[in-house]
Formats: structure tokens, C-alpha cells, sequence
């Protein structure tokens, strides 16, 4: 196995580069000691739990540095469900850490309820001359996984995801690494999906789907054309082993939801001939919720609502209840929806706005009887994340402009208090 020179980091912060603690990812030929990647053992990580203070009634706040560097950014909340109850988990990259000859930054994966770093991807970039350039990737939409490229010039890069199987407490990578041109498409024109079950990917590229649905397998396949049925593709969740996502019809308003899980059954309608657009949905153990807006969800429209129909025995969805428009002017939906309990949050923007900071924001609604709340950005930060479980609201604020993504720390609000998140929204009918 190719040896790689030690990074004399140091004694506090060593362990970063133990060799008992981290090993190079699968396939490592494709590295040199310009840029490689590692993944660390679970049992030798040594990052301290998260710690959570008050931050004023029904709020508590955790500090993700934590000693270590002064860098975290592009984080990512998502649920999972552990023995019947939902477990949130934050993924973030964090940096700082390095020498005058390497930088160093690690995808981390904390599990909240616990504040343990429960898995970490590191890589390793040498500050010599000549172009090498490996990270992290944006296009991840579970905080379970993890995505990591390499480029050298002239090579085209060369890409790989993952899942951390929290049962058997390992990564299980899509493997070989890919190029785009071997992938057949560019996984930037796509909304993505990850499905824990499996590792799984899914890339929602408007006139149909593709996906990576066979574990430990980077081939990507088309899984469904809903273009040829008249509907285009919004947005998808996924929870478990179910991935479900909206579909607009295009020669008038409505939308329905399809599902897919590695069942032998393939793609299927949950709930059809709903009577709005919608935008993107998210998915809980008991129910689906939908955000949606008018003229077929494009940027900035009338008519921002949420709608939660309930998951039946069967598997389709059944008792769907719209909600009433929450704002007067144009909104859009920033990213996936989250839903637990009785609640619901997404992160939306309007047209006009205040400063940068008060650019995204968060709606947080009851759904037994549509109470809503209206949370800002603080201190400077804007919306950019939240979770639901059923007891707590997860929300991470970053910072906008030049430093967009970046962040220091998490919040956890009391579902109990609602009437302490945010400001009260009267609904417009």
C-alpha cells in the first residue's frame, strides 16, 4: 500500500493523522501525495461531543468548533429512524486544521442527540506547486453520506458517494469512482436524493429519473421518464428504504406524488390529482407534506402553502389537507422540506428582502391547526437548514455573500414552545 509522508500536525490535534485512525479510501491507486482522501475508524475519533447551551427559553445552541480550526461549512441535517424514534444528524465540512505544507478538512457526521462525530471523511491537499485539487461536494442530500472528488490536469476528475451504515458502523462507497462523462450526464442540471437504505442515489433531471439503485455500485441507470406521461420532476425525499418526490403536470395547474423503494415493485403513484403545484415534499414515518406555490413552481410565485396527507397501509397516501397561503406577496422554496409530528418547516425567500442575512428564512407551521411561525436569520446568518424530530425543531443559520455556507454552530428549539420560535404569521386565507 503507497505510504504517504507525515503531516507533523501538532500533539492535540495528531490524531488527524494516526495511520491506526485513518485509511485511504477504496480504489486509493487513483491518488498521489498531491490530494488523497481517507475515511477514519469510528471507535478512534477523537472530536469531543457537542455540548448545547441556552440561548434563551426553549433554545439551546451548540458550538460545532469545538477547539478545532475555525472553518465549518455546507451543512446538512436529515432524520433518520432509530428503534422507532427519529434520530437527526448534521454533516458539515470542518477545516482550519493544517500545516504550512497541507491543508486538511473533514466531512463530519454528527448524531445530535448524542453529540458524537459518528463518522469522518478526511482529505489532504499538499500546497506544492502544480495543479491537484480534491473536496467535498455540495451534492449530498443525507447527512449519512459523503461525496469526494479528485482533479489533475489534464484527467478529467474523477468522483465518488457514500453511506455510513450506522448499523455495521463502516462506509459502503458506489464503486468504481466516475467521471461525468462516464456517468452520461451532469449531476448539476438534477435535484438529488440519497436513500440510506443501501447507499443509494438518485438524480431528479426534469423529464426523468436516474439513479444508482444496486448497493456498492456507482453505474447509474434511468429509472423512470415521467416527461412521456406530461408531468415534470420537483423535488424528492427519502426516508429508510422509501424515496418519494413530486411530479408537476405541465398542461395545467395540479402535481401528484410517485414513490420508489427496492421493493421489486418500481416506481408507483402515492396520491394523484392534487390540486396545486408542488414544489418539493417531505416524508416522516406517518405522513407526506408538500410545499407548493402557483404557475408550476417557478421562481418567485403566488399562492405559498403547505399540504400533509397521510401514509396508509397499503402505501399510498390518503386524507390530503391543504393549507392556507401563509404570505401575501411571492415566495420560493429554497430546499427540501422536513416534517415530524405535527410540524412542518422549509426554508423560503421572497423577492425583496431587508439584507443578505434576512435573504432565507423559515417557515414552521402546526399542522393540527396552522399555526405558524416565521423565523429570521440571527446575528448576521441566514436560514440555510432544518430538521424536525418530534420533539425539537434543528436549525443552522450560515452566512451569506462571500462567505455563503459557512457557519459555527447549531440550534435546538423546544417544539413545545412554539410560541417562543420566531414571529407569529397570520395566514393570508
Amino acid at each position: 500500500m503507497k505510504q504517504f509522508p507525515p503531516l507533523d500536525l501538532p500533539a492535540e490535534v495528531a490524531w488527524l493523522d494516526d495511520p491506526d485512525t485513518w485509511t485511504l479510501l477504496p480504489q486509493h491507486e487513483v491518488w498521489d501525495e498531491l490530494c488523497y482522501i481517507r475515511q477514519a475508524h469510528p471507535d478512534r475519533i477523537r472530536y469531543p461531543p457537542l455540548t448545547w447551551e441556552s440561548c434563551g427559553e426553549g433554545c439551546t445552541r451548540a458550538d460545532v468548533y469545538q477547539g478545532h480550526g475555525d472553518i465549518a461549512a455546507y451543512p446538512e441535517l436529515s432524520i433518520s429512524i432509530e428503534n422507532g424514534s427519529p434520530l437527526a444528524f448534521l454533516h458539515f465540512a470542518h477545516g482550519g486544521t493544517g500545516t504550512d505544507k497541507y491543508h486538511i478538512l473533514v466531512q463530519r457526521t454528527v448524531d445530535l442527540s448524542s453529540g458524537l462525530t459518528r463518522s469522518a471523511v478526511q482529505k489532504v491537499i499538499s500546497k506544492r506547486n502544480g495543479f491537484a485539487w480534491c473536496g467535498a461536494s455540495l451534492r449530498v442530500r443525507s447527512a449519512l453520506f459523503a461525496a469526494a472528488y479528485k482533479t489533475r490536469e489534464p484527467a478529467p476528475s474523477l468522483q465518488i458517494r457514500g453511506v455510513w451504515q450506522r448499523e455495521r458502523g463502516e462506509w459502503k462507497w458506489q464503486l468504481p469512482w466516475l467521471t461525468f462523462e462516464e456517468m452520461g450526464f451532469s449531476p448539476d442540471w438534477c435535484d438529488h436524493a440519497d436513500m440510506e437504505a443501501g447507499g443509494r442515489s438518485f438524480y431528479l433531471c426534469g423529464n426523468l429519473i436516474r439513479a444508482a439503485v444496486t448497493p456498492g455500485s456507482s453505474e447509474v441507470t434511468i429509472l423512470d421518464r415521467p416527461g412521456d406521461a406530461g408531468f415534470s420532476v420537483a423535488k424528492g425525499a427519502s426516508l429508510d428504504d422509501l424515496l418519494v418526490w413530486s411530479e408537476l403536470e405541465k398542461a395545467k395547474a395540479g402535481s401528484r406524488v410517485r414513490a420508489w423503494r427496492p421493493d421489486g415493485r418500481g416506481v408507483r403513484t402515492l396520491l394523484d390529482e392534487i390540486p396545486v403545484d408542488t414544489c418539493s415534499v417531505g416524508l416522516s414515518d406517518t405522513h407526506v407534506a408538500g410545499f407548493s406555490t402557483a404557475n408550476a413552481c417557478a421562481s418567485h410565485q403566488p399562492n405559498g402553502r403547505f399540504w400533509v396527507a397521510d401514509r396508509t397501509g397499503e402505501g399510498t397516501l390518503a386524507k390530503l389537507r391543504l393549507g392556507p397561503v401563509f404570505w401575501p406577496r411571492p415566495v420560493v422554496g429554497v430546499r427540501e422540506i422536513s416534517t415530524w409530528g405535527n410540524h412542518i418547516a422549509a426554508v423560503w425567500k421572497e423577492e425583496v428582502y431587508e439584507s443578505q442575512a434576512d435573504r432565507q428564512r423559515l417557515l414552521l407551521a402546526r399542522t393540527t391547526d396552522w399555526a405558524m411561525r416565521n423565523i429570521r436569520g440571527i446575528d448576521g446568518h441566514e436560514v440555510w437548514e432544518a430538521g424536525l424530530t418530534g420533539e425539537h425543531l434543528y436549525v443552522v443559520y450560515t452566512l451569506p455573500g462571500a462567505n455563503v455556507g459557512k457557519f459555527s454552530a447549531v440550534y435546538r428549539y423546544d417544539l413545545d414552545k412554539l410560541d417562543l420560535i420566531g414571529q407569529p404569521i397570520t395566514p393570508v386565507e
